[in-house]
């Protein structure tokens, strides 16, 4: 199953070699939807705030945080007919952890506390059910961003609106 973002990708590969290229959807079609996505998302989240030494945000965070703090994205996918898509991301920092190698200071991925928030963050979206849409967590990644010293756990999902 390909991302949006490959989606996106593959249709504007097409429309640079002559192909005509698919309508590629309009994220704001269903406003609504996103937002009770983004709310319902930052609302089962919230529990979890106590536990990280940063915060919950939507859509942006302080751009110099060095804390645990846990990102919301949210977006809709336009279509005409049920059920409606909506994708979130969700992103977990955490910063580095600073070890001794051989006498020399260095930052490493802090693995073990990515590990205990993942376990916690899990939980919490397992928890989440609504009746009339569902949620798929499509796929969990984890990143290093050595210039900034933290690490990122993505959880991508999909949200589908079944009935109006």
């Amino acid at each position: 199953m390909k991302t949006l973002r490959e989606k996106e990708s593959d249709a504007k590969d097409k429309s640079k070699n002559g192909t005509p290229t698919p309508s590629i959807p309009d994220y704001g079609s269903n406003p609504s939807f996103m937002l009770q996505c983004a709310s319902l998302l930052f609302n089962a989240l919230s529990p979890i705030r106590e536990q990280l030494s940063g915060g919950i945000f939507l859509e942006s965070r302080p751009e110099d945080s060095h804390l645990e703090d846990i990102l919301i994205h949210t977006h809709t996918y336009t279509d005409t007919s049920l059920p409606y898509k909506a994708y979130s991301e969700i992103h977990l920092y955490v910063p580095h952890l600073m070890v001794s190698i051989d006498g020399k200071e260095q930052y490493t991925p802090h693995l073990s506390r990515i590990d205990t928030l993942d376990k916690v963050l899990y939980t919490q979206l397992k928890k989440l059910f609504i009746p009339e849409k569902a949620l798929c967590i499509e796929k969990r990644t984890l990143s290093h961003f050595p210039q900034i010293q933290q690490s990122a756990l993505s959880y991508h999902l999909i949200w589908y609106l079944l009935s109006n």
